[in-house]
């Protein structure tokens, strides 16, 4: 599975999957299916891991790791930088982290799974001319 926010990254997840089909020989290599999801809409989040719930109980799957990639980039030096910018990241960059890992933690639990967290350098060589995105990681 592959969360995406938009619908033209939804289409990229499919291109994909029909250039892998073309271009492997190999029986083991599956399909990505795609979900559309707002990592800073609680209900969204649910709905999806609703039907992430529903395949895997379907095909008598587990899940094994979530990979928590979303992030954006914005902001300026602290002083040019609307307070509701750095909301917007926080809300994206660090709570949407939080939200997905916990909604999907039990089963990762069940099935001894993991969580992979992408970050950035930013995190750990703050910038100030990037203060928001710094702070949101």
């Amino acid at each position: 599975f592959a969360t995406c926010y938009t619908q033209k990254g939804y289409r990229s997840v499919e291109i994909l999957n029909k250039r892998v089909a073309v271009s492997s020989s190999s029986e083991n290599i599956g399909q990505i299916t795609p979900i559309i999801m707002d990592i800073t809409d609680p209900t969204s989040v649910n709905a999806a891991v609703m039907s992430l719930k529903d395949f895997l109980r379907d095909d008598q799957l587990a899940l094994w790791a979530i990979v928590n990639n979303a992030g954006i980039h914005d902001g300026l030096f602290i002083d040019w930088t609307p307070v509701d910018t750095f909301k917007m990241l926080m809300e994206v960059n660090f709570f949407g982290m939080i939200r997905l890992t916990k909604e999907v933690l039990s089963l990762l639990k069940n099935s001894k799974g993991r969580v992979v967290n992408l970050t950035s350098l930013d995190g750990y060589r703050p910038l100030p001319s990037i203060a928001a995105y710094t702070s949101s990681k």
